[in-house]
């Protein structure tokens, strides 16, 4: 194993906002007599293959709805800066409570826990890869073009010195360096969209026909314990854009932790870490292009030209300038990977800084790469982090928070490509 220090000893923690709430209840329906319901689509089970069951949901009451106007965040843990080994074997079990994550069946508004067995949560996983269900699909013209990206020199003429050294990697340098990017409905631009609710926004990004990553606090506020109604809209380059139309969600599904942890209060949104915050969200209609997802290990994610595009709100603190509302925008310069932070139970690391840059509305912006003909993320968006240092510098002087697909992730994301189809 590779281990990296950081040897800064947080002295206090901090969290801009992204996301802000106004809350209006939305009224719900009665549960109905409890009975077992399946997770997806049965009849094309892919785990059938394999001898596995598919996973049997629980009732976990009803889903209370708001309509949000702008940024929810986490707060992060600091932990032992560990890097992963570079490879896990396939059949290796997940953590048992790792593989248990909450749904909202969006129409009727109710809640479920699905309990999937760590066992078949990594044969299912490892198969899904043998299938390429974790393969981006670019579709169209099945044109790929990596030009399409900024320069990822860092500089483009803007006198930017990049950071250097573990400690400073997760900085933008106190230069916010982000571009409107109107390319819009190139890949892999197509696959990233709005997450709408009538108020406030964040971003979401296809890794699958029916299947959008994001934050999981892009749906789910932990105060006040409701979920968003929220449309999604790909390709978008202005207010009145909407070039693939918009689709709705069918279900939510968010880690179980991320719903227990408890609403602390105080510190900006007052939430214990962002670990946990990751989502994925499934549609009603199928779109014909989409990103991949992986889990890496640091010293190989540290190698790759990573990328972060997203829909900032331009009327926050920290909007890049002149921002128009419901357009594009990513850094002139590449993002690179600084410390990596809060270990899950197999030692992944939950959460790595970055210094790209990013504000409200950019929340569950992927963590992008180039590989096999299509782009693959790598985790997303969540927050950004201060550990004192930093307190009272300008907006794109923090380091921004990536919340990492660790293998168990991985898996648990298959497992809704293979349950929705």
């Amino acid at each position: 194993m590779t281990h990296l220090t950081d040897t800064r000893t947080p002295s206090s923690r901090f969290w801009r906002p992204i996301r802000a709430l106004s809350v209006a209840l939305v009224a719900t329906l009665p549960l109905s007599a409890s009975a077992e319901v399946p997770l997806g689509d049965s009849t094309n089970w892919i785990g059938a293959d394999l001898g596995i069951e598919q996973v049997r949901l629980q009732e976990a009451g009803e889903a209370y709805f708001v309509q949000i106007d702008a940024t929810t965040t986490t707060q992060a843990e600091t932990g032992p800066d560990h890097q992963p080994p570079t490879t896990v074997l396939p059949h290796e079990p997940r953590p048992e409570d790792a593989a248990v994550w909450h749904g909202v069946d969006v129409r009727n508004r109710k809640g479920y826990t699905a309990k999937i067995p760590s066992e078949d949560l990594a044969f299912l996983g490892a198969y899904a890869r043998r299938l390429g269900l974790d393969q981006g699909k670019v579709g169209g013209d099945g044109r790929v073009d990596p030009d399409i990206e900024p320069g990822d020199d860092g500089s483009q003429g803007l006198g930017i010195t990049r950071p250097t050294g573990l400690a400073t990697k997760g900085w933008s340098n106190d230069h916010d360096s982000r571009i409107n990017l109107t390319s819009t409905t190139s890949y892999p631009y197509r696959t990233i969209g709005t997450l709408y609710d009538g108020g406030g926004d964040c971003t979401g990004s296809l890794v699958g026909p029916r299947h959008i990553l994001t934050a999981a606090h892009c749906i789910y506020n932990r105060e006040s314990e409701t979920w968003s109604y929220i449309n999604f809209k790909p390709g978008r380059n202005g207010e009145g854009s909407a070039p693939y139309g918009a689709f709705s969600p069918i279900w939510y599904w968010v880690p179980q932790q991320y719903i227990d942890e408890p609403f602390i209060g105080g510190a900006a949104d007052g939430h214990a870490n962002n670990r946990y915050d990751i989502a994925v969200i499934v549609l009603e209609d199928s779109f014909w292009s989409w990103m991949g997802y992986v889990a890496l290990s640091g010293n190989v994610l540290d190698t790759k030209t990573l990328f972060m595009r997203g829909y900032p709100r331009c009327t926050t603190a920290g909007s890049p300038n002149g921002c128009d509302p419901k357009t594009l925008w990513g850094d002139v310069k590449r993002c690179e990977t600084g410390q990596y932070f809060n270990p899950d139970p197999m030692g992944w690391n939950y959460e790595i800084k970055t210094n790209c840059d990013g504000s409200a509305g950019q929340s569950g912006s992927s963590f992008y790469y180039y590989t096999n003909g299509a782009v693959a993320t790598a985790g997303v968006f969540s927050g950004q982090y201060c550990d004192g240092a930093c307190a009272g510098t300008s907006n794109d002087a923090w380091p921004n928070i990536i919340t990492r697909i660790t293998p168990t992730y991985l898996d648990v994301i298959s497992w809704f490509r293979a349950a929705y189809p």
